[in-house]
């Protein structure tokens, strides 16, 4: 019988101390595959260097390690990692090459412009023509991919960017209270929904805030709208807003959390790890209605926890902040059950199957 091939895993997004929530998902990925006794290695960006250095030295080492190696080349974030692999099966056809799309690679940011867009899908295009095999993070997201690139059906694989760590994300029981904590995790760039939640909570607040607090984790460009929006609550203490966090400071938001907001509207959006995390802690989500969310979401409706638009995020809360605890609790068991298989130790078992 013959042995497993060893993987490298290629990503310009790995934890490092300068930023250690960024690629916490591909880090979790790699340490998964090995707990199933793969060999595994990583080539990845080194962040302290300026981007342009950092990049070339980036790729003239996957270039130089990866055009005499066998085995995978495991690629994540596929326009930005992919390209030195293309080049390297130039030199190595034995190399095999995976692609794990994750979002905004295949499907850019609305703010990035035409330039930036036309490369990223030129790379795409590139990597995938040179692939034997595409992995996708959802189903949904699986089917965008294959009708964006006319990707034959079958040939993209689904597997959930890691999954959830059950050991890091659990619920801890909470005593009874009278407020509800709500929270918002993520990057806080435009449709990732920061101000749309804000907003949504501007809105709890005017019709009654006395039972209601709330936690934003993440950066970037719109925490200041999100802040201006709830500046009263936030000087009296109701709203905080904290930086990006790890995974067991993360799980202890959540664990705390009765509400989770996820009203992203990114094309990009592949899976909505953030709302299985917090789902696994004991929290409810509520996202805007898109095929992504509605697999995770889709099979609770009654209350229901996907959004048509900003006024039916405000409305959604309003009807769950009435809800006592208890009844929280039912409808997170219910999302247990739907979601059990993005159980981490369930998805490196099934992506050690795929890349065999």
């Amino acid at each position: 019988m013959n042995p497993l091939p060893p993987i490298t895993y290629v990503s310009n997004i790995y934890p490092a101390p300068l930023d250690p929530a960024r690629g916490t998902f591909v880090e979790n990925s790699l340490l998964g595959l090995r707990s199933e006794g793969r060999e595994v290695g990583i080539i990845t960006l080194d962040r302290s260097l300026h981007p342009l250095r950092a990049y070339l030295r980036f790729y003239w080492e996957v270039v130089r390690r990866l055009r005499r190696e066998e085995g995978i080349a495991y690629v994540h974030y596929v326009s930005h990692s992919a390209l030195p692999v293309v080049l390297a099966k130039l030199w190595n056809r034995r190399l095999r090459v995976a692609l794990h799309f994750h979002g905004s690679d295949a499907f850019p940011e609305s703010f990035e412009n035409r330039a930036r867009r036309f490369v990223k899908h030129l790379v795409c295009r590139l990597a995938i023509a040179s692939a034997d095999d595409v992995l996708a993070p959802s189903g949904p997201f699986a089917d965008r991919l294959r009708a964006k690139f006319r990707i034959p059906d079958g040939d993209v694989s689904v597997n959930a960017s890691a999954g959830v760590d059950r050991s890091t994300f659990q619920p801890h029981r909470r005593p009874e209270r009278d407020t509800k904590h709500v929270v918002f995790a993520g990057r806080m760039i435009e449709g990732k929904g920061a101000a749309a939640a804000a907003r949504a909570l501007r809105r709890a607040f005017d019709q009654d805030g006395d039972d209601l607090r709330a936690t934003f984790i993440g950066d970037g460009p719109e925490r200041e709208e999100a802040e201006a929006t709830l500046r009263a609550e936030t000087g009296a203490g109701a709203v905080g807003f904290v930086p990006p966090v790890d995974q067991p400071r993360l799980a202890e938001y959540y664990q705390d959390a009765d509400i989770l907001l996820f009203p992203s509207t990114r094309e990009g959006e592949s899976l909505g790890l953030v709302m299985i995390e917090a789902i696994f802690c004991g929290a409810v989500p509520v996202a805007f209605d898109n095929p992504t969310a509605r697999s995770i979401l889709g099979g609770v409706d009654s209350p229901r926890l996907l959004a048509d638009d900003e006024d039916d995020l405000a409305r959604i809360l309003s009807e769950l902040r009435a809800l006592p605890s208890s009844q929280l609790r039912a409808i997170n068991d219910r999302l247990l059950a739907d979601t059990a298989h993005f159980d981490s130790d369930v998805v490196s078992r099934e992506l050690s199957r795929i890349l065999r």
